[in-house]
């Protein structure tokens, strides 16, 4: 019996390191070292090396494609770090991200797409924790979960191997296309693609997140800190179609949002010409007038203090 018992477990390690060497194989042959999620160490190094105050952006693609931070910062005499990178992500990982930042007298500036899922993609969350450790402290981890995508991700990744299939290297969703305030910019002298991409109209439920976001509004309140919640760019020919649900959502938000709320969703809805690749994704001139609208709004606001007037 004891025989039994040490050779199971001599066959158990075996099949465990062949496993762990397949696993370090088929990863470093596939996950190229500035993928688009490792962005989010060089985020988080400008904010280490960016003293308050400072304005912080959160959000999806919407922020990372759309936004001019450092004419922000000019206009607004404050420096600007965007951490925004994916809609997938979702709002309580960026929620976490905020809090885990921000400091006594930054300004907080969450602009998240319209009805954002508040739990996100699990698959995506642990892929950015991989990229970047710290993200692990921004969502929940499950040990099940994470063993069955890891699984399934060397599957994948060994068959690709197999089938001779290169890494996509010819995108500009790369760690590489970010400037050093946190801006995606290597999409804005490409030309836009001939239809953008779009998910299916929006409807309407009420949204889960203005109660989380209440919650982050009063611990940053605590810390002299404030949060300002912004409507996202969106392009018209989603807009119209979802004009009924967004309506509902901008009432829900002036009636339960404990945040301050800075202009109205037609702000941000601009003809599909302004866009790139998808109705969230601004192209430059797009980006250029998104960016003076909001540095608009924020002036008037008189919610900046250091604002040169």
């Amino acid at each position: 019996m004891k025989r039994f018992i040490v050779q199971t477990g001599l066959f158990l390690a075996i099949l465990l390191t062949g496993y762990v060497l397949l696993s370090w194989f088929v990863n470093a042959k596939r996950v190229p070292p500035n993928d688009y999620l490792a962005a989010m160490e060089l985020k988080h190094q400008r904010l280490k090396n960016t003293p308050s105050p400072r304005i912080i952006i959160a959000g999806g693609s919407n922020v990372t494609f759309g936004i001019d931070s450092e004419l922000l910062e000019t206009e607004l005499n404050l420096p600007v770090v965007n951490l925004g990178i994916h809609a997938g992500l979702g709002l309580d990982f960026m929620l976490k991200e905020l809090e885990s930042v921000t400091k006594p007298g930054d300004v907080a500036l969450l602009i998240p797409e319209y009805f954002l899922h508040v739990q996100g993609e699990y698959e995506l969350q642990t892929l950015a924790s991989s990229l970047y450790p710290p993200a692990s402290e921004f969502y929940e981890s499950d040990l099940i979960t994470d063993l069955k995508a890891h699984i399934s991700n060397n599957r994948k990744n060994l068959r690709n191997i197999i089938n001779h299939v290169p890494p996509d290297t010819n995108t500009i969703y790369r760690k590489k296309s970010f400037n050093s305030r946190g801006d995606l910019v290597a999409h804005l002298n490409l030309p836009d693609k001939e239809t953008l991409t779009a998910e299916a109209v929006i409807n309407y439920k009420y949204w889960a997140g203005i109660d989380r976001i209440n919650r982050l509004n009063a611990e940053l309140d605590k810390r002299n800190a404030t949060l300002i919640f912004m409507f996202p760019v969106l392009a018209e020919s989603k807009f119209i179609k979802s004009k009924e649900a967004i309506s509902a959502l901008k009432r829900d938000l002036e009636n339960d949002l404990n945040a301050e709320i800075l202009g109205e969703p037609e702000d941000f809805m601009f003809k599909d010409s302004y866009f790139y690749n998808t109705v969230y994704h601004p192209n430059a001139a797009g980006r250029q007038l998104r960016t003076e609208k909001m540095i608009l709004l924020l002036k008037n606001s008189e919610l900046l203090p250091t604002i040169q007037r």
